[in-house]
């Protein structure tokens, strides 16, 4: 948060001390923080409901906005593993679901939730109401991509009953792409999809990553 002295912080003695850095980072509801994999000093910050994406290139000493629809409400950033300036985003918003950046997110490939609606299973199909679907959106979350092979990619879908607007497809969904997030298919063999709960993270077995 950035009410009353609250921020984000950062440490450089593993936790002893801890020195605010958040400036030109204004709003409230921070909720990820990715840093980049060999950047040490560059880091994106994603906030909650419309406040957006901001990217840090020192340290956390100073914070830009990035602008775009899909920073609308951001949910989970990743780096491509391999790539120093790829990028993989969810996010909430019609129209701007799922997005990839070949440029640290200078430019973006945008994907809407028709894409996602597309890809259903049978058993997936069975909670889609397609009469929902105008002016509609996915709420995508968890995320991960395959350090073995970064050409696989999963993503996680929440259970949104928000008043502001009727989702289409009810319960949690997990999708996986095998070719960069380019096309998807529904993956969750196993998970009780029709349950009313949230996929935040997915987290990839090391050993095996089938």
């Amino acid at each position: 948060g950035q009410y009353y002295h609250q921020g984000i912080y950062r440490t450089e003695d593993a936790g002893v001390t801890w020195t605010r850095s958040d400036a030109g980072l204004i709003e409230d509801k921070v909720i990820e923080i990715t840093t980049h994999p060999t950047r040490p000093f560059e880091a994106w910050a994603g906030q909650q409901s419309s406040r957006g994406m901001y990217r840090t290139k020192d340290g956390g000493q100073t914070w830009s906005l990035s602008p775009g629809l899909l920073t609308h409400y951001p949910m989970r950033l990743a780096y491509i593993p391999g790539s120093d300036d790829g990028l993989v985003h969810t996010s909430l918003h019609t129209g701007e679901d799922f997005g990839t950046s070949p440029n640290d997110g200078v430019s973006w490939t945008i994907l809407s939730e028709q894409t996602f609606f597309k890809a259903l299973s049978e058993e997936g199909k069975k909670l889609y109401d397609e009469s929902l679907n105008r002016n509609s959106n996915l709420h995508l979350h968890g995320l991960a991509i395959d350090p073995k092979n970064p050409q696989t990619i999963y993503v996680g879908s929440v259970h949104d009953e928000s008043p502001f607007n009727a989702k289409p497809l009810t319960g949690a969904h997990i999708f996986k792409s095998t070719d960069g997030g380019v096309t998807w298919a529904e993956s969750d063999t196993g998970f009780e999809i029709s349950a009313k709960t949230a996929i935040h993270d997915i987290e990839i077995d090391p050993t095996s990553a089938e």
